[in-house]
């Protein structure tokens, strides 16, 4: 039996820090299935373009999370997607949907917009939609009911686990591993809330309210 190419460099330093629940990954926007065929059995993809002998289905950034797979996954793979992402919190909403509600995790990977395009030019694709650096990336998974795991660079996994720590603010790749709260809403005085679907509503604001 052939064995298995190494994997990736930022899914091998998220698989060594010893964090990740045991269970099924749901990779998102899972292309060709380069890091698929590293997750764990009963793993799938979801994808613009379906590729069903892979387990990739069909799905889009603004789409919810079927709800067959509400629920089911142990960890979310979302590499290189979210600066792509047109509208970041309520799409954190949806995929939050897919994780297991007692263990799940989500691993989110994406450049760090740190210096001028010309010496950093990969950050600033001409796809790419948002622009963030580890703190502003820590900070709207927080604002979006999530809690921080580990945050750092994961470019180079034959450093321990305090290095990328280190790295991270100054790295062209930044990673963030992050758990749904439990109960989690808006703040009091918040112009939103969650609905019973886990999606946000804007208040009624024809009447009086108060702003902090």
């Amino acid at each position: 039996m052939s064995q298995l190419p190494t994997p990736p460099k930022r899914l091998r330093w998220a698989q060594n820090l010893g964090v990740l629940p045991e269970g099924p990954w749901l990779d998102v926007c899972a292309g060709p299935g380069e890091y698929l065929k590293h997750m764990p059995e009963g793993s799938m993809g979801i994808d613009l373009r379906p590729i069903p002998e892979l387990d990739i289905h069909e799905w889009n950034f603004d789409a919810q999370i079927p709800k067959k797979l509400q629920g089911k996954f142990s960890v979310i793979w979302c590499s290189n997607v979210f600066e792509h992402v047109m509208d970041p919190h309520p799409f954190l909403l949806r995929l939050k949907k897919a994780l297991n509600p007692n263990s799940g995790v989500l691993v989110l990977s994406c450049p760090q917009t740190l210096f001028d395009k010309h010496l950093w030019h990969g950050a600033y694709h001409g796809d790419h939609v948002n622009f963030f650096t580890l703190k502003t990336l820590v900070d709207t998974l927080k604002f979006a009911g999530f809690e921080i795991v580990w945050s750092g660079c994961p470019s180079f996994p034959f450093l321990p686990a305090f290095a990328g720590k280190i790295l991270g603010p100054i790295a062209p790749v930044i990673q963030v591993i992050a758990r749904p709260i439990k109960n989690w809403t808006y703040p009091p005085k918040a112009l939103k809330k969650l609905n019973a679907d886990g999606d946000f509503e804007w208040l009624d604001l024809s009447g009086p309210y108060e702003r902090e």
